[in-house]
């Protein structure tokens, strides 16, 4: 399965009510890609990106990595390693995640 979005984000009015131009555009996008390697296991890998160009301080990008087992209806167990960049003053600032549930 593949699946995939993407938003066009316009701020017409920036946080806190600084002063200067009100309109801003920004986008938020995603493409995921979903294997069934046996019935009830799933292996997923998801990009997203996103700047809402609210404050000038640049973009940010996500890559997820996930393992699902569907091993009863409606209950799963799952996995998931998550890097993000995101925008920071100077520069971006790079993190490293493990969800499990």
């Amino acid at each position: 399965m593949l699946l995939a979005e993407g938003d066009l984000l316009l701020v017409s009015q920036r946080p806190g009510g600084s002063q200067g131009a009100t309109n801003a555009l920004g986008y938020a996008s995603m493409l995921q890609a979903d294997v069934e390697t046996i019935q009830g296991l799933h292996g997923m890998g998801t990009g997203e990106a996103h700047d809402a160009d609210t404050r000038n301080v640049g973009r940010s990008y996500a890559a997820w990595g996930t393992v699902a087992w569907f091993f009863a209806p409606h209950a799963d167990m799952r996995g998931d390693v998550v890097w993000q960049s995101l925008p920071a003053s100077p520069g971006n600032r790079v993190t490293a995640t493990i969800l499990m549930g």
